[in-house]
């Protein structure tokens, strides 16, 4: 039975630079069941304190949640988190998509603690009311208090460079060609380019090796078919180019360090 109470309308907003998608939230109140880890998410979580107290221990470091406050805990860092005795907060689990298909927060691993430019009270109010004009109060408060937290984070310049010809080439094949058995022979052949220049200049343009990439890419898009859809591991496989599940549970524990099915179980069930 769950310790708290949900509601999850969909928003969305897409951008040039940034894509903002919220794909879990909701009201909660919660009590001392609230303990977990939420291990390496694909999704910022955007917490609006309403009353009691929380904890969150990100990189050994610990963090005390408080009313009158909104927290921002970066996608792609693993936390621990506990309620002592009870609070009630507004949850927002975000994506903020960049061209190169990684989330815009996973560039730090250190969260963001803003004092609410809101009354809180209304906030909520407006978030239960389920009105379109209240609705449109609370996605222009989220998208606020997002560019707060970027800023904060000092992310923004990251949205006004602008990747290289190149780079949003590589960017656009792979995710548009994405499964397992995708290889740096056929993207080079689709840019026209020997696999050796391929990856010499994406390696010194944009930091990372092409192969490690597409690994991560291809392990975050399993991450958020698993949490955003009830497919089953089996449909997640063909449909990504795995020969079988098996393989799939392989290359995703190993970037992930849980199976599958344990990564579903554990990360739904969390707020």
């Amino acid at each position: 039975m769950n310790p708290f109470h949900q509601i999850v309308p969909e928003f969305e907003n897409t951008g040039a630079a940034l894509r903002l998608n919220i794909v879990v939230h909701g009201c909660a109140r919660l009590d001392q069941r609230w303990a977990d880890i939420s291990i390496r998410p694909p999704y910022s979580r955007l917490y609006y304190m309403i009353d009691g107290e929380g904890e969150v221990i990100v990189e050994k470091q610990k963090i005390k949640l408080h009313g009158g406050k909104v927290y921002l805990f970066p996608a792609g860092t693993t936390i621990a988190y506990r309620c002592p005795k009870s609070m009630t907060q507004l949850y927002f689990h975000l994506e903020t998509r960049t061209a190169d298909g990684y989330d815009l927060f996973t560039r730090t691993h250190q969260p963001v603690e803003l004092p609410v430019e809101t009354d809180v009270s209304q906030l909520t109010a407006d978030y239960l009311s389920g009105g379109y004009l209240p609705e449109m109060r609370v996605r222009s408060r989220v998208e606020t208090d997002v560019a707060r937290c970027i800023a904060a984070s000092r992310l923004e310049e990251t949205l006004l460079h602008q990747p290289s010809a190149f780079l949003q080439a590589v960017f656009r094949t792979v995710q548009k060609q994405l499964r397992s058995s995708l290889t740096i022979a056929e993207i080079a052949r689709e840019l026209s380019l020997s696999e050796s220049s391929l990856t010499k200049r994406f390696r010194r343009e944009f930091g990372t090796p092409l192969g490690r990439y597409m690994d991560e890419i291809l392990a975050q898009e399993i991450a958020r078919r698993l949490l955003q859809s009830d497919e089953s591991i089996q449909t997640i496989a063909e449909e990504l180019g795995f020969c079988d599940p098996f393989y799939l549970s392989r290359f995703f524990r190993a970037h992930r360090e849980l199976s599958p099915r344990e990564y579903r179980l554990r990360m739904k069930a969390q707020i």
